[in-house]
């Protein structure tokens, strides 16, 4: 699993709705270079892609596309959206990240679950 930087609304909205069509989980993580939190997370996210390679794992630069950040009304950095099924299942904001894994292993584990049984 790799980390995809996001540029554009069109963008996100494209890679989400691939990860509906195949039922797979997305992450969509707001960042931007100058917050000392999302310096500190950033290396942390991309070892979560790494360990879940069933899971899609976006980012949104703030300084790159201020755009998209004002589409999700985002105010506190970082904040994690959880994407499932064509809709936002959670959000984790301000860097509780423990809370992130623990959502993302209980959020993945039903999809892997669903797939096999179908």
């Amino acid at each position: 699993g790799q980390v995809i930087s996001i540029k554009s609304a069109d963008e996100l909205a494209t890679k989400l709705n691939a990860a509906s069509k195949t039922s797979r989980l997305a992450i969509v993580y707001f960042t931007a270079p100058w917050s000392g939190p999302c310096r500190f997370y950033g290396p942390k996210y991309t070892r979560l892609a790494e360990e879940n390679q069933n899971v899609v794992f976006l980012k949104v630069d703030l300084e790159e596309a201020m755009q998209v950040a004002a589409k999700w009304n985002i105010n506190i950095l970082p904040t994690f959206y959880l994407w499932k099924d064509g809709e936002t299942v959670d959000k984790v904001v301000d860097g509780d990240f423990s809370s992130l894994e623990k959502k993302i292993g209980e959020l993945s584990a039903s999809l892997s679950t669903a797939i096999v049984v179908a």
